[in-house]
């Protein structure tokens, strides 16, 4: 679930940001920074995330997030993904192509936490891809090293046994 009507247009200052970092995606996407409603969840709930992105110069395309939570592999699945959103920006209502340079987009998404998921810690890992290809954007670090698989890994999230 996302409700794009609470960040149209929403421009904070980045010391509104919970966890700041500096990671470049493309040529002119960055990600500042991200929240977290809670570090820790139960099997059923939803995990909030709002993603905090800006532009250094227009951009062409029109490109697709995603956000998964990963972990040892999930049998539903096949794949280290336990739970995934992928959209464009704010629910649709700001595709990159709308950004304006120093914006700062506020991207709010809601991953569903499977009732199956074993207790443990799990990666918050996002980025970027061009929907007709579903090629990922290359992801580079502040220093400007690429980082592995084109993502960028948020941190660790709890799921705790119920």
């Amino acid at each position: 679930f996302v409700d794009a009507s609470l960040s149209l247009y929403v421009m904070p200052s980045t010391s509104s940001i919970q966890r700041s970092l500096r990671a470049t995606l493309g040529e002119n996407i960055h990600l500042i920074g991200y929240d977290l409603d809670r570090a820790e969840v139960l099997p059923g709930q939803t995990l909030q995330l709002t993603l905090h992105w800006q532009a250094t110069a227009p951009i062409a395309k029109h490109y697709t997030v995603f956000t998964h939570l990963i972990g040892a592999i999930n049998p539903a699945t096949q794949s280290p993904v336990w739970a995934q959103m992928d959209g464009e920006p704010v629910g649709g209502s700001r595709p990159t192509t709308l950004w304006q340079i120093g914006e700062t987009i506020d991207d709010r998404y809601g991953l569903q936490i499977p009732q199956n998921i074993p207790p443990g810690g799990y990666a918050l890992e996002v980025g970027m891809y061009d929907p007709a290809t579903l090629v990922r954007l290359p992801v580079f670090d502040e220093k400007g090293n690429r980082l592995t698989d084109n993502r960028v890994i948020l941190g660790t999230v709890w799921v705790s046994g119920q």
